[in-house]
């Protein structure tokens, strides 16, 4: 900072003594030490200038606050039709009986048949069976109501199968050898019976099939028993 006689010479070697509305305040800043002499310049002094430029102080920037948005609201699934379940076109159509379609299952030995063995089911069907070239009258569904896998049938002589029931019942059967047999009344009071030979050939699957004679339908019980004669 300069001295008051130091700011007093300055004033009066350049000149500003004869302009006296500048004497007080050029005095004023170099005694405040806010401006310096080089030569006859006088150099402000402030820290935001340089050079006597005055720089701007950079001001933050704000920083956009992005506005919340609203959670989309959750769209509804669409609800999926119930698909139709696949009905078997044989039966619908009221096809003729074939063993391409198999009935309920069971597997049995020439052995365990010796002794007699009984299954119930629904004797009757919705097809006229004598126009299907399966030797037979009567009415039965296109799917057979007992698929049998048979064994050990080569020790026995025949193989007798027989229905009962309180109406009048028919009975068709497909051999493992593809031989369609049939039979109405052989059993006695309208029932029909029937006694495959038993041999080796025997062995495999043999399809059943109830019908009744009249379309009616009715409870049955369906017996096969294995005899060495």
């Amino acid at each position: 900072m300069l001295s008051q006689e130091d700011t007093q010479n300055f004033v009066l070697s350049n000149g500003f003594a004869d302009a006296p509305e500048t004497q007080w305040p050029v005095g004023a800043l170099i005694a405040a030490g806010a401006a310096r002499t080089e030569g006859a310049n006088l150099i402000l002094e402030s820290p935001n200038c340089a050079n006597g430029a005055a720089q701007a102080t950079p001001q933050p920037v704000p920083v956009p606050v992005p506005t919340p948005q609203p959670a989309p609201a959750p769209q509804p699934v669409p609800e999926q039709a119930p698909q139709p379940v696949p009905v078997s076109v044989l039966q619908t159509a009221n096809a003729c009986p074939t063993f391409e379609q198999m009935g309920q299952t069971y597997s049995m030995t020439g052995d365990q048949l010796y002794s007699p063995h009984s299954l119930t089911l629904q004797a009757g069907g919705s097809t006229d069976i004598s126009g299907c070239n399966v030797g037979g009258v009567g009415f039965a569904n296109a799917v057979p109501h007992l698929s049998i896998g048979l064994s050990g049938m080569e020790t026995y002589g025949r193989l007798e199968v027989e229905v009962d029931a309180q109406c009048d019942t028919t009975l068709l059967v497909n051999t493992p050898t593809a031989q369609w047999v049939f039979d109405d009344d052989s059993g006695g009071n309208l029932q029909p019976l029937l006694n495959l030979p038993s041999s080796a050939a025997l062995n495999g699957r043999l399809d059943i099939w109830v019908g009744t004679y009249n379309g009616a339908a009715c409870a049955a019980t369906i017996e096969l028993e294995t005899w060495n004669g």
